[in-house]
């Protein structure tokens, strides 16, 4: 099948390099590079980095809805076009030129928007999982092609979540690509009623308030992990909170945001216990090895950073 690949971050990656193989990918569409890092050097997205690795054809848009553009683009021979994480809304014209399809790392209708994976972890989920739908004019509200659901880890952080669900991603798209070839592909709307929005993260998502249960801690602290990341004064330092683990045990006469006798940090129920951190400056390093070597005093607060 030739096939027209929309996308931008490295969410979509593994399900490119499976449609490079088995499929005739004859156009990327991508955004444009950008500055990135501290340095601010201008960088290609990874579908890019990856188009040109492999010889495809690629095509950065600032703007996919120009005319000239959609003209272009609605002039490809192609039988279907697949979006993932491309960071636009496609245009009627284009969306109409071929079959086309996307997928979504959420269980649609829940959490439509930017920032799905992140959200399900925050909130708790029982289940995530991926949507393949059209393409429709609002913001991912087309019809439901095909769904697979998993449970959540809770021990696993946002950014672990996003490379499984990744990897994952090829198996819905191979079944609804053979199921449109073989003409019986099928359509579900999504329940409006049941719409909930996954609002794009922020550097002050990063914040940890440790007034709360442990479990509610832990989710917000993994959710924002690796971007923003939880961010919190130990020791007088600092740092980012990688993955932590629960302490059900709560210790007598400690406020939430007090730093135990165990190391582990106070909440209103129960206590979390970094695994790993990352003090300013460096690199994310295992708890015990940060503890031997920072002046850490029991009670202090783990105030916000």
């Amino acid at each position: 099948m030739r096939v027209v690949f929309y996308g931008s971050g490295a969410f979509g990656l593994p399900s490119l390099s499976w449609l490079h193989e088995h499929h005739e990918v004859v156009q990327v569409v991508t955004q444009p590079d950008r500055p990135a890092g501290r340095g601010r050097k201008t960088t290609p997205t990874p579908i890019a980095a990856y188009a040109r690795e492999h010889g495809l054809t690629n095509l950065a848009v600032e703007n996919v809805s120009k005319p000239e553009t959609c003209e272009q683009l609605s002039a490809i021979d192609a039988s279907a076009m697949v979006v993932i994480a491309f960071g636009q809304k496609i245009p009627l014209s284009l969306r109409e030129s071929c079959f086309s399809c996307n997928l979504h790392a959420s269980l649609l209708p829940r959490f439509r928007g930017a920032a799905p994976i992140n959200r399900a972890v925050m909130a708790q989920d029982a289940m995530i999982g991926l949507s393949v739908i059209s393409l429709a004019e609002r913001i991912d509200a087309g019809d439901v092609y095909q769904q697979v659901a998993w449970p959540l880890d809770p021990t696993r952080t946002a950014g672990e979540i996003h490379d499984m669900l990744a990897n994952r991603g090829p198996t819905p798209i191979e079944t609804v690509l053979r199921q449109f070839s073989e003409g019986t592909l099928q359509g579900q709307s999504q329940d409006e009623t049941k719409v909930t929005f996954a609002a794009k993260l922020s550097r002050d998502d990063g914040h940890i308030d440790f007034r709360g249960t442990a479990s509610e801690i832990r989710a917000h602290i993994h959710g924002v992990t690796p971007w923003p990341g939880a961010r919190a004064q130990l020791g007088g330092r600092t740092c980012k909170l990688g993955r932590v683990e629960i302490v059900d045990r709560d210790e007598v006469g400690l406020k939430a945001g007090q730093l135990r006798q165990d190391l582990a940090i106070q909440c209103n129920t129960g206590a979390v216990r970094p695994i790993e951190i990352q003090p300013a400056g460096s690199r994310m390093m295992d708890y015990e090895a940060f503890c031997h070597g920072t002046s850490l005093t029991v009670g202090e607060p783990c105030q916000v950073a």
